[in-house]
């Protein structure tokens, strides 16, 4: 659909392997437990991610035509 600028497109991985439920529960079981990280998750997203929708924010007359470098 050409709504997307990939080069505009910041990845925070936070959690990981979702594929290997713990040991006695099901695949199935543990896609709709509750994440026992998840406030340490949310936690590093905001703290990464914040500063860089701040910097965004703040400069987007300069970013509005170029997407930041890296």
């Amino acid at each position: 659909m050409g709504r997307v600028d990939f080069q505009r497109v910041l990845v925070l991985r936070t959690g990981s392997n979702f594929s290997m439920p713990p040991t006695g529960q099901s695949a199935a079981d543990s896609m709709v437990a509750e994440y026992a990280g998840m406030l340490p998750a949310l936690e590093a997203a905001y703290r990464v991610g914040s500063p860089v929708v701040d910097a965004l924010v703040e400069g987007w007359a300069g970013f509005e035509a170029k997407a930041p470098g890296p």
